[in-house]
């Protein structure tokens, strides 16, 4: 549950069931931080996860990934928008 959770907080929105104001009183995104760091402390924090967090370096590597998609894309649509 705690790795399909993307901490969204549409829990709050969607109106879970066992969100505040209810017997429970659980505040599930909060649960899942806290989930979400004890993993780290205890097992680590991956490569990959590490990279993609540094949001400034992965960013402009995105950008140029997405132009050079979309010209590629656009290469092999446009003889056929001719049609």
């Amino acid at each position: 549950m705690a790795d399909a959770c993307t901490l969204c907080d549409l829990c709050f929105v969607n109106k879970c069931p066992y969100v505040p104001p209810h017997v429970f009183d659980v505040d599930f995104p909060h649960l899942m931080l806290r989930y979400c760091a004890t993993q780290a402390k205890t097992q680590g924090i991956s490569f990959i996860d590490k990279q993609i967090s540094k949001t400034d370096q992965v960013g402009p590597i995105s950008v140029k990934m997405a132009r050079s998609l979309t010209g590629q894309l656009q290469r092999q649509i446009s003889p056929y928008a001719k049609l």
